[in-house]
């Protein structure tokens, strides 16, 4: 509302009716003419142009109009102002002084700077007060940038506020970041406090809206303050226009708390809050301008920066409150910074005494963290600020690496002091957690798929219900894509890799993305995906703690030194500049690359098939295990699976349930084609690290070939044994033989053993093991090798032996291949082996020491699907 002429235009209107209302005056005699009357002296007039916000704001605004009413009582002048309603009309209300002939216009905050210095220039015979407008670009003639220490007067604020605080925690609730002075402020508070207590924990909180809302939030200042108190804080800094305020108004509906107003006196200003207002600190404001209508009025006023005065008002009804040695020591500060002994931008950091901090990261977050492929080395923005925060704070970070879905939750459950990560800060997660101070704000974009024409902003994405948007769950992004369009008009991802690979497919037809996540990505892709439109939104990111952890006032110290000399900005110039051009093609899968194996909580799995007694294969195979422990460090369960099919699907199950077989030649080629396993140890039996498969019968059956086997019943070890079934099928069929029509039955007798018994005792004519599985049965039967006759032998066949699931490490198979062969050279190792397989030395040999087995499938028509049934 605009409010600065009614009296000057009443009186403009009342002088025309009396003057319509006068007799017309008498003619003078014309022998003489009167000498011309002396003009009356026109009044000084002074003109003030609040920003967005009323003038009775009771702090800033009211202060500098409090000091314009009594500048121009001083000179005699009048004074009236206008109260800005729109950013846009900061320009049309400084001109509407100036043209009206006004002497002096005092601007009221730093949003007006530069509408200031381009009304000096249209005016150069009106004088402008610039509150808060530094000139640190020069002097701008016509303009005095009243300005003031506001580090100075938030120090004495911080130096008071740990002097009071009993609990050991203090808070400032602020208005935007985007105001230099409020960052002063903010900044002095807690170097003043931790000059006073270096251990003190500050939370200290911006609002989060833009310079149109940020000083003019009492409410949002009432809960943040509530917030603060609630997490401990007896003692709050209220400094942000009426949002300050609410902090205030809050804070005194709390027993035990102190509150500290800002600008002015605001015990005057602020009644609601004397139950707890101990002070306030002080710009004077209305001082300092009064002081500079007066130098307008004598033709002495200067241009460039203008220093006002800082100091902290009366502590009223606190005076007895107070002890006299906090007096003392604050007389003693206020000297020091009146002399500048005293730096109020000098951190006074707390030693941490070497404290580990275990630190959540993900390290697969471009250019936050990350695990460069060439070289190993964990790097980033995190890595950097953190190794300098604790290189200040005398602390170690100890880097865990943890996936993003759970980190805050793990975070706010104690189980890291802390996590980096690029996280937002958001009302919802305070409620779990603290957070740092914000390090550097991110914009959310849209990535789109290059060329994309549907759209061009989100708002025509949003008017389209056919378009859907891909996002990772539990993210910001996710919050923004859902209340742009609505959740079933959101798919969530898992992560963010496969977010934007399924843009790229078309699965989705935009992202929300941080801007410096999806340079990345577009740099990767960048004839697949773009960025378009403007920012959705800006959010601050921070560090995140459990709660009342009382690592945040440290770390945020550290953090306000950082930004103070300098070296926040150089980090963040290192890594969110152009010259960072890593792609994610050049990282490794950090907390997402498969877990670690060869440990107690995810061991090696060694799957065995028995190709002898069950018993004995069990114990062999669970003694290997143990020694292959202290030979490699590596934990290695075995497991004896019951066939050959099952260890096959154990080692190519998309999560591998068995990282290691010991699979028979037909096995492995069919595990090798399915999913990749791959070949390094073949067994060595009996010097040979090849085998034959035989067919026999009974002596007394009558049968001396493989013709006379059809209509026969035929055991074998298992349908997918090489040399006890594979191999011999394939010798029928040669012999005209089809083992799918012409034999009897098949009796799957479950192993070589169970094979060779099953014909011994008349369950079978014929049956088929390696060579020589009869002797398994001997010392049963010492006549089995008399009463079973051995009709056919097969090629050479190679022996089983040691083979890898797909995705198993170079590094993982060499520790393995080396502990086999250490403990092969061993007497216990080979008693193991042989009673677990029966081998007795080991030999490297890879996957084309089967390519001779494998063309002798091709000569047979065969493949390895084909031997897939019964």
């Amino acid at each position: 509302m605009k409010k600065p002429f009614a009296v000057l235009s009443f009186l403009v209107v009342m002088a025309m009716i009396f003057a319509a209302c006068t007799p017309a005056a008498e003619e003078a005699p014309a022998a003489e003419e009167a000498p011309a009357a002396e003009e009356a002296e026109q009044e000084f007039q002074i003109g003030l142009v609040t920003d967005v916000g009323e003038v009775d704001d009771k702090s800033f605004n009211q202060s500098a109009w409090e000091g314009t009413q009594e500048g121009a009582s001083n000179v005699g002048g009048t004074a009236n102002y206008i109260e800005t309603q729109d950013a846009k009309d900061y320009a049309a209300n400084i001109g509407e002084f100036a043209e009206q002939g006004y002497d002096v216009i005092v601007t009221v905050g730093f949003a007006l700077g530069q509408a200031t210095i381009e009304a000096a220039a249209e005016y150069p015979d009106v004088d402008f007060i610039g509150v808060d407008q530094g000139q640190w670009g020069g002097e701008v003639p016509g303009v005095a940038g009243l300005i003031f220490p506001e580090a100075k007067a938030g120090f004495m604020a911080g130096a008071l506020a740990a002097h009071m605080s009993e609990t050991g925690t203090i808070a400032a609730v602020l208005g935007t970041d985007l105001v230099p002075p409020v960052v002063f402020f903010k900044e002095g508070y807690e170097n003043g406090a931790r000059y006073v207590n270096p251990d003190i924990n500050i939370i200290s909180t911006y609002h989060p809206g833009g310079l149109d809302v940020a000083f003019t939030d009492p409410e949002w200042g009432a809960s943040t303050a509530a917030q603060a108190i609630d997490q401990g804080a007896d003692v709050i800094f209220g400094a942000g226009g009426k949002t300050g305020n609410g902090a205030l108004i809050e804070t005194a509906n709390r027993d035990g708390v102190y509150c500290i107003g800002v600008d002015t006196d605001q015990w005057g200003t602020v009644p609601e809050a004397h139950s707890c207002l101990i002070s306030s600190a002080m710009k004077l404001i209305d001082v300092g301008v009064v002081e500079l209508i007066g130098m307008s009025h004598s033709g002495n006023f200067p241009s460039g920066n203008f220093v006002g005065g800082f100091g902290l008002a009366p502590f009223h009804d606190f005076d007895s409150t107070v002890p006299a040695n906090v007096k003392t020591n604050l007389d003693d500060i206020r000297a020091g910074l009146v002399d500048d002994s005293i730096n109020p931008m000098e951190v006074t950091l707390p030693d941490l005494g070497g404290r580990t901090i275990q630190i959540a990261v993900e390290n697969a977050y471009l250019p936050f963290n990350y695990v460069d492929l060439d070289t190993g080395e964990a790097k980033g923005w995190d890595y950097d600020a953190v190794n300098e925060i604790c290189d200040r704070l005398n602390c170690t970070p100890e880097w865990i690496e943890f996936g993003w879905d759970t980190m805050i939750a793990a975070v706010a459950e104690g189980q890291f002091d802390m996590a980096t990560d690029g996280i937002t800060i958001t009302e919802e997660r305070k409620e779990i957690a603290d957070f740092s101070d914000g390090y550097i704000a991110t914009e959310q974009r849209m990535l789109v798929r290059l060329g994309e024409d549907r759209f061009a902003s989100a708002d025509e994405l949003a008017a389209d219900d056919s378009l859907i948007l891909g996002e990772q769950v539990g993210t910001t992004n996710y919050d923004t894509a859902v209340a742009l369009v609505g959740e079933d008009r959101v798919i969530a991802f898992d992560d963010f890799g496969v977010t934007v690979q399924s843009l790229i497919a078309g699965d989705v037809d935009a992202v929300v993305i941080d801007e410096t996540a999806g340079q990345g990505y577009q740099g990767e892709n960048a004839d697949k995906v773009e960025l378009i439109g403007d920012s959705l939104s800006s959010d601050w990111l921070g560090f995140i703690f459990p709660k009342g952890s009382d690592l945040v006032g440290p770390i945020n110290a550290a953090l306000a030194s950082m930004k103070g000399d300098g070296t926040l900005a150089e980090i963040n110039g290192r890594w969110f500049g152009s010259d960072f051009t890593l792609t994610y093609d050049d990282i490794d899968c950090g907390a997402y690359c498969p877990p670690e194996i060869g440990t107690d909580e995810n061991p090696i799995i060694w799957a065995f098939v028995p190709s002898g007694e069950m018993d004995q294969v069990v114990a062999g195979a669970g003694e290997l295990g143990e020694m292959l422990y202290d030979q490699s460090g590596l934990v290695i369960d075995t497991l004896v699976a019951t066939d050959y099919a099952g260890v096959i699907e154990a080692m190519c199950a998309d999560e591998p349930k068995a990282q290691i077989g010991s699979l028979a030649t037909f096995s492995y080629l069919l595990a090798n084609e399915k999913c990749g396993v791959e070949a390094e140890l073949v067994a060595v039996r009996y010097g040979s690290a090849t085998y034959k498969g035989q067919i026999f019968v009974r002596n007394d059956s009558g049968i001396t070939d493989l013709p006379q086997l059809a209509d026969k019943t035929f055991c074998r070890p298992d349908p997918l044994s090489t040399s006890g079934w594979i191999v011999p099928s394939i010798q029928l069929r040669a012999a005209g033989v089809d083992p799918d029509t012409d034999l009897a039955e098949i009796v799957d007798a479950g192993g070589h053993s169970a094979s060779v018994a099953g014909v011994y005792n008349g369950d079978c004519d014929a049956g088929a093991s390696y060579v020589d599985a009869r002797g398994n049965i001997e010392e049963d039967n010492p006549d089995v090798m008399d009463v079973l006759e051995v009709i056919a032998t097969s090629v050479d066949i190679p022996n089983d032996g040691v083979q890898y699931a797909p995705g198993v490490s170079r590094e993982i198979r060499d520790q393995v291949n080396d502990a086999l062969i250490a403990v092969m050279q061993t007497e216990e190792g080979v008693a193991a082996m042989d009673k677990a397989y029966q081998w007795t030395e080991l030999a490297l040999h890879d996957n084309s020491f089967y390519d001779d087995f494998r063309q002798l499938l091709d000569a047979a028509g065969m493949a390895p699907e084909d031997l897939m049934t019964d």
